[in-house]
């Protein structure tokens, strides 16, 4: 597909992580149609069984809204159900699975150590665990299940985060030198993560995925770099509304140097 028109794109996550994905793509001069199934996070404590289902509800729903091709903005569904939902859909569906292997981190021969950290289901499939052994890095692997619910509710107090941090990283302090946010909530604390580290003396290279999605892009023929020369606009749907959630979304999008479309509340039951 040669990039003649905008190109549309859904995204589609557990919730609001997914946004801080649809940001990049719609800097990328797309469209992006997003679903985050805010009635139904975490996905990180589902069964197998629950994820596929759910994922399979939201991608049915953005198939319908005539979208060029799908992003799973889930780490936790990517590595699951994704691909699994390759087969069932038959239409481009990119993933952070996909993402990861696009990172130059993972082409070089360096052997460094890498903490990865995401939710219970995306740390236990093992999934990045494998690709980042297969490029020789030495792995370490950490679920951090309440990073995600403080990124939901836009939790910033340095002295939580501090101690929440020393909880999970303390034991990592100098002996990893890369840390992979294995969920897409976490790009809001990648500044945070990187001071706390270097703070301790033991500087580290924190890598979001998400940075890969340009160059899946580029590569599959979907976007031709010339041609980006402006910044889409987003369309948003969530399963469930809670307090503040308007705030919490420019959280997310941060700069919102681009146009949000519209908001709106669906049920996919």
């Amino acid at each position: 597909m040669v990039a003649s028109m905008k190109l549309k794109v859904g995204v589609f996550d557990s919730g609001l992580g997914g946004l801080t994905v649809a940001r990049r793509i719609v800097k990328l001069g797309c469209d992006v149609v997003y679903l985050g199934d805010t009635a139904r996070i975490p996905y990180g404590t589902k069964s197998e069984r629950f994820v596929k289902k759910y994922s399979y509800h939201a991608l049915s729903f953005l198939f319908d809204e005539d979208v060029d091709l799908f992003v799973i903005a889930c780490h936790t569904a990517s590595s699951v159900a994704g691909e699994w939902l390759k087969e069932v859909f038959k239409v481009p569906i990119f993933t952070m699975i996909d993402m990861v292997n696009e990172l130059k981190f993972l082409k070089g021969d360096s052997p460094e150590s890498v903490l990865i950290i995401g939710t219970e289901a995306t740390v236990n499939s093992g999934c990045y665990a494998e690709l980042l052994n297969a490029s020789g890095k030495i792995v370490y692997q950490k679920a951090t299940p309440v990073l995600v619910s403080m990124a939901e509710e836009g939790v910033f107090d340095n002295e939580v985060l501090n101690a929440v941090f020393n909880y999970y990283f303390r034991g990592y302090i100098g002996k990893v030198e890369a840390i992979l946010l294995g969920c897409t909530h976490f790009p809001l604390y990648e500044k945070q993560i990187s001071e706390y580290f270097e703070n301790s003396g033991s500087p580290v290279n924190v890598l979001d995925p998400a940075v890969g999605i340009s160059e899946l892009f580029f590569k599959k023929g979907y976007l031709n770099e010339e041609e980006v020369t402006s910044f889409g606009k987003i369309r948003c749907y969530f399963t469930d509304s809670y307090q503040n959630i308007y705030s919490k979304i420019s959280n997310f999008l941060q700069d919102m140097s681009f146009s949000l479309d519209s908001v709106e509340f669906i049920s996919l039951d």
